[in-house]
């Protein structure tokens, strides 16, 4: 018989029957190997036995042909390394869905920073010159040589560019809600000076019915 662990020969001291007479009950997995090369896996138990004065008089030693149980041994340790890589390159492939998400979410963040900067620049560079010709509109409707109808047609201008201010604030207020900065004010809206604004609007771009 031969160790399963090495495959060698047992020291004498070591084999089961010996040690089984010395007191011991034991269970070792063996080999035995045949003459035509091939090995058979064997559980060896090995128990004393005692005479009615309570000495040990013999050994008795049970063979077993355990081969199924490790060729099952052998496959769930197969399937259990196949798993551990599948395991390992899953974690890998998250971990680097997480990182790719990591400098997309980044990416976004800083776009948006841009835009936001780039929508408060932009409001400036427009409000500067509409309140200006917001400005020298009123100042020519007041004046007394202006006719009725050019009167009117300033006014139009003056509400066209009441409009495209309030468009500019919007699109502000818009990239304010998107960093949850807006602060929500009811307010009440007089509907027929709202309704007077559209159609001067439309009429001044040749959409009068």
């Amino acid at each position: 018989m031969f160790q399963s662990s090495t495959q060698l020969p047992y020291p004498i001291g070591q084999l089961p029957v010996l040690r089984a007479l010395k007191g011991e009950s034991v269970t070792v997995e063996d080999v035995e190997i045949h003459r035509d090369g091939g090995v058979i896996p064997l559980e060896v138990r090995a128990m004393p036995i005692v005479d009615a004065e309570g000495e040990i008089c013999a050994a008795i030693v049970c063979f077993q042909n355990i081969i199924d149980r490790k060729q099952a041994e052998a496959l769930l340790a197969a399937y259990n390394r196949t798993l551990k890589a599948q395991v390992a390159k899953r974690t890998a492939e998250l971990a680097q869905t997480n990182q790719q998400l990591a400098h997309a979410k980044e990416a976004a963040e800083t776009a948006n920073r841009a835009k936001t900067s780039f929508l408060a620049n932009m409001s400036h560079e427009l409000r500067t010159p509409l309140n200006a010709i917001l400005g020298f509109a009123q100042l020519m409707r007041d004046e007394p040589e202006v006719t009725l109808a050019q009167r009117k047609n300033l006014q139009i201008i003056n509400r066209s560019g009441e409009h495209l201010l309030e468009l500019i604030n919007n699109v502000l207020d818009l990239s304010k809600i998107e960093a949850g900065q807006i602060e929500l004010i009811e307010t009440h809206v007089d509907l027929t000076t709202l309704l007077e604004t559209v159609e001067g609007m439309l009429t001044a771009n040749g959409h009068e019915s």
